[in-house]
């Protein structure tokens, strides 16, 4: 997997030169993605995972896992603000963006399996169905609190793709943010699996993300 350079991930207006050294220091994505799944490793061990199946509200009859987990604050601000994390793949190409995804999913899917997570979350029961969820193509990987978690940031990660896309929209330009909460937590989210028919289901505002977080860096 690549990186991208440190002259393209511009973090020319961000402030803060320890933070700005640790997103464009060289941990390469592999190293990266055994961090995320370690620490998912023990928060699965701590029981701090929060893990539920959540039914789509316009499918009826769909189900997707859905985990949420806190990373320690490096570790997440590598994952989503770092030259070689998970926006970063996106910004490179689709295809290594969702490469990138699926490795961590799979990672955290066998991270909470052996954590017996859904045990401790009280449904063990629906592993399976979990399980199912979170294999399936539609999964994904994403910052806790979504929008609010951008709201307030500054636009100090402005590599020129990004920031030509969204001079070309009418929007706030809320992608170029590098946000980190605290707590700084992600969430994995399944896809929308019917077990029983074998079938997925995609909601509709969702079959352009991977695009739109490659060309402005959020979705």
């Amino acid at each position: 997997m690549r990186t991208v350079p440190v002259e393209d991930w511009d973090l020319a207006s961000l402030k803060d030169d320890s933070r700005k050294s640790l997103l464009l220091s060289s941990i390469s994505p592999h190293k990266l993605i055994e961090m995320i799944a370690d620490e998912g490793i023990r928060a699965a061990i701590q029981k701090t995972v929060h893990l539920r199946l959540v039914e789509a509200t316009c499918s009826p009859g769909y189900w997707r896992a859905e985990a949420k987990f806190q990373l320690s604050t490096d570790t997440f601000d590598l994952f989503f603000n770092g030259r070689m994390g998970y926006r970063a793949q996106y910004y490179l190409s689709v295809k290594e963006g969702r490469c990138f995804n699926r490795l961590v999913v799979d990672k955290l899917t066998l991270a909470f399996g052996q954590g017996s997570t859904a045990a401790a979350c009280g449904i063990a029961s629906q592993w399976s169905q979990i399980e199912a969820s979170l294999n399936a193509e539609h999964s994904k990987i994403w910052i806790a609190g979504d929008w609010a978690a951008f709201c307030g940031e500054p636009h100090v990660l402005r590599p020129d793709n990004w920031v030509q896309s969204w001079n070309a929209s009418n929007d706030k330009p809320i992608g170029l943010a590098a946000p980190c909460p605290n707590p700084a937590s992600i969430e994995l989210k399944g896809s929308f699996v019917d077990v029983q028919k074998r079938r997925i289901f995609l909601p509709k505002n969702k079959r352009d993300r991977d695009e739109k977080i490659h060309r402005f860096g959020w979705t």
